[in-house]
């Protein structure tokens, strides 16, 4: 089978180390979406590329030229496999960033506003007022989002029973490629780990115990969303919804971009980490003034 050779990009943004040049000799095409390209090493893990509007995503690579995103995307369509040993460069130049989701405050009535904007049937206010988007029947969202509250609270309660029914009615279903209740889940244990009391980390713990086992319900694009939240790792997106849990100020904002994430996703991952955040309500973070930049760059060893 005939590989492409993709010319080095200018620059390149990682959040991972670099795979060695044998194994970006031959990358296997396993996705290509508007803003990512999925594609596959010879040792069978899973690299992201992404454009600058999608983001960086965990163990992925962002290219901020559009340009140059659009030449991969389209060769990766033409092609099975890629040839990516003329990034290497560029790569060994670049510092990682750190995609972990750190501790931060937690703005109770921030956090009500993104869930209310995640499950809101409608978008703007008053005469302005219009559905946020026409109902799927079997594939609506909604029932889906509104399942992250009972998730958190099940796993509060430390009910694995009720964690594990829950999770098989969220895990590969719903629409997109990322699957609603995947991103659900992925916002759920965001938000808990930005709390990262004790509270939120014991509910986290019958989760990430239950999770693993449910991975191969879903597209092999979501698993590595999935697989990585369990690290607590998270995108960049998500990221940009976990400081606006610290800062009622960012919600607007966050929740007018999440509405242009994929199909269903930006709101799927609000509701997920506006619930996450919430619970348990009672030992709630105080929000505080300025929470630190949680991408933190990583040197990069020799």
């Amino acid at each position: 089978m005939a590989t492409q050779q993709i010319d080095s990009p200018r620059a390149l943004r990682v959040a991972s180390p670099m795979p060695g040049a044998a194994l970006v000799a031959a990358l296997t095409t396993v996705h290509v979406g508007q803003s990512a390209v999925l594609l596959r090493t010879t040792t069978g893990d899973l690299l992201p590329v992404t454009s600058s509007a999608h983001g960086l995503v965990p163990g992925g690579w962002c290219l901020p030229d559009d340009r140059e995103f659009a030449a991969l995307a389209t060769a990766a369509r033409q092609r099975a496999v890629l040839d990516l040993r003329s990034w290497q460069g560029v790569l060994a130049a670049t510092a990682a960033t750190d995609l972990s989701v750190r501790p931060g405050a937690v703005d109770v009535v921030a956090a009500r506003a993104l869930a209310d904007a995640a499950l809101s049937r409608t978008v703007g206010d008053g005469a302005s007022a219009r559905p946020a988007r026409p109902d799927h029947g079997p594939m609506d969202p909604f029932p889906l989002r509104r399942c992250a509250r009972a998730l958190v609270r099940a796993a509060a309660a430390g009910d694995g029973a009720a964690v594990h029914d829950l999770l098989e009615r969220l895990v590969g279903v719903g629409p997109g490629s990322t699957p609603s209740g995947d991103d659900v889940v992925v916002g759920v244990l965001a938000g808990l780990d930005r709390r990262a009391d004790g509270a939120a980390r014991s509910a986290a713990a019958p989760v990430r115990q239950a999770l693993p086992h449910l991975l191969d319900r879903t597209t092999s694009v979501s698993r590595h969303d999935l697989v990585a939240a369990l690290r607590g790792e998270v995108a960049e997106r998500v990221h940009h919804l976990l400081a606006a849990v610290g800062d009622r100020s960012l919600v607007p904002t966050a929740v007018d971009a999440a509405r242009t994430w994929g199909a269903t996703s930006g709101l799927d991952l609000a509701a997920g980490v506006a619930a996450g955040s919430l619970a348990p309500a009672h030992s709630a973070l105080r929000p505080r003034a300025a929470t630190p930049s949680p991408f933190v760059p990583l040197r990069r060893s020799a």
